[in-house]
């Protein structure tokens, strides 16, 4: 079952941990390793945090059965 709900600020942990593993498995071989290994899990979380908490983006989690597997990023360039 699958479900879509907004992210929360004490959700920016899972956000950073989902966002920076989806980039370096979608992006290996294309953006240099060195690039990719500068995006770790704990910077993004930071990030998350900061836009969530300030509003500058909405974020939404996706689950399939219970388990975050996704998000969505909705907000300015």
């Amino acid at each position: 079952m699958y479900k879509i709900r907004y992210a929360e600020v004490n959700d920016a942990k899972v956000l950073g941990k989902i966002h920076s593993e989806s980039w370096k498995t979608a992006y290996k071989g294309i953006v240099p390793d060195s690039v990719l290994d500068n995006i770790t899990a704990d910077k993004r979380e930071r990030y998350f945090e900061k836009a969530l908490s300030e509003n500058l983006e909405e974020d939404t989690l996706i689950f399939v059965n219970g388990k975050e597997v996704g998000l969505m990023t909705i907000g300015k360039c």
